[in-house]
């Protein structure tokens, strides 16, 4: 197959633990071909929807790549369109996903473009109210300061459009009225977009969450983040570093809630991120930690099972 992922700018991913790579080195194993290119590249011209794209190939023996000079190409041109560009998820993003949309008839686009854009990844855990912690979302301060009033807790602080960590704080209950209040108004661009206020689960016994990758709907692998040293974030880009895990009793029912209505959005690979069991994010636009899952588990073969997903579902568009 020729596959097209749309990746960040290849200088800002890391050779050894970035996904998206490591997909390109599985894919190639397979026999298959993989170009790439960035989101500002696609174009529509005269109902053709397509972009500029690169051959990627990896080096022997090597974690890098021989890169090819970068030509126009349509999408059609391509058997699978893997979206894997990080947020910020703002109005570029967006605009990305309606071009997506246009070359579906013609090509597999995997996540989904209208699953992508309807399906933030903190906002659609409001889905799921039972199983995450108690939350808020909100651009105003004063319902924001309200809110930890009611609950009498630290808060965390959460912008609804980035990854990684990036942006998120505690909000504690000691902190002065006037700095809380400038804090919030900061993150919420002085109230003018809505942000993600919820519940601090702080206990001592708290030192790791958990990342697990659903396939179709489908558990694939987990694994659990330990916090950094004086940090509370699970992200491995905070410091955060992967160790084996076992799935707990709710883990597991939590994944039973959510897969249905995964499936429904037609949400083809996604990591869903838990703390003491209960939801956090479901992440959907480029869910990392594959090369992690691998590491810590050879056996599974996880890469093996996502290609073979990815090649199962192109034989089924070919034939419709």
């Amino acid at each position: 197959m020729k596959i097209l992922l749309i990746l960040d700018p290849l200088k800002e991913l890391n050779v050894q633990y970035d996904s998206s790579l490591a997909m390109i080195r599985n894919f190639t194993a397979r026999g298959h071909t993989c170009f790439f290119t960035d989101a500002k590249e696609l174009f529509a011209d005269q109902g053709k929807i397509g972009t500029q794209s690169s051959l990627i190939q990896p080096k022997k023996d090597s974690l890098l790549f021989n890169i090819g000079t970068a030509k126009a190409s349509e999408f059609k041109d391509f058997d699978v369109v893997l979206v894997r560009k990080e947020p910020p998820f703002n109005i570029a993003y967006i605009y990305m996903t309606y071009l997506l949309e246009l070359a579906e008839k013609d090509t597999l686009i995997l996540n989904p473009p209208r699953a992508l854009r309807d399906t933030n990844e903190k906002l659609s855990t409001l889905e799921f109210q039972k199983l995450m912690p108690r939350s808020l979302v909100s651009a105003n301060s004063q319902t924001i300061l309200n809110f930890q009033s009611q609950l009498k807790c630290d808060l965390i602080l959460k912008p609804l459009d980035e990854r990684g960590g990036r942006g998120i704080s505690v909000l504690k209950r000691t902190e002065s009225l006037q700095n809380k209040t400038k804090r919030i108004q900061s993150l919420s661009e002085q109230e003018t977009l809505p942000i993600m206020a919820q519940e601090f689960l702080s206990k001592p016994s708290l030192k790791a969450d958990k990342r697990i990758f659903l396939l179709e709907g489908k558990f694939l692998a987990a694994y659990e983040r330990r916090f950094a040293k004086g940090d509370f974030r699970g992200n491995l880009s905070q410091g955060a570093t992967h160790h084996q895990t076992i799935l707990t009793k709710q883990e597991k029912k939590t994944i039973q809630s959510i897969t249905p209505w995964l499936r429904k959005k037609n949400l083809h690979f996604v990591g869903l991120d838990l703390l003491d069991g209960k939801l956090l994010e479901i992440n959907v636009t480029c869910p990392g930690g594959f090369p992690e899952a691998d590491e810590l588990y050879p056996k599974k073969k996880v890469f093996d099972l996502f290609s073979k997903s990815i090649e199962n579902l192109a034989r089924r568009k070919k034939k419709r």
